[in-house]
């Protein structure tokens, strides 16, 4: 996609949006593989519990609360985090200039998704 969207002047945000779309697919609907999903789940079911103060990242620890109390499920609470990320993602597309654009296709998703 990064070169079709070169071909394309960096003028348009389809290719990257369609590189968006297939990523938070797999990122969504995927089981607990890799090396960090199954623990992610299984932190966010321990929210469910009093929860005492390990260090982590304040954000997430609200976030996996607040989705583990709409869910009842880490693992659903898990997939809403990604879904949650992408639409972010989406949203610096929509807002994005030429140059943003380019850091998130050549570098942001390459790296990091």
């Amino acid at each position: 996609m990064f070169f079709l969207t070169g071909l394309a002047g960096n003028r348009t945000r389809l290719f990257i949006a369609i590189s968006l779309i297939v990523f938070m697919v797999f990122s969504v609907m995927r089981g607990a593989v890799g090396t960090d999903t199954a623990n992610y789940e299984l932190i966010v079911e321990g929210f469910s519990a009093d929860y005492v103060w390990g260090g982590m990242e304040p954000g997430f620890v609200l976030l996996g609360k607040a989705l583990l109390s709409v869910s009842d499920s880490g693992v659903i609470a898990v997939r809403v985090l990604s879904f949650l990320i992408f639409a972010m993602l989406f949203l610096y597309l929509g807002r994005a200039d030429k140059n943003e654009r380019f850091l998130l296709i050549a570098y942001i998703l390459p790296t990091f998704v």
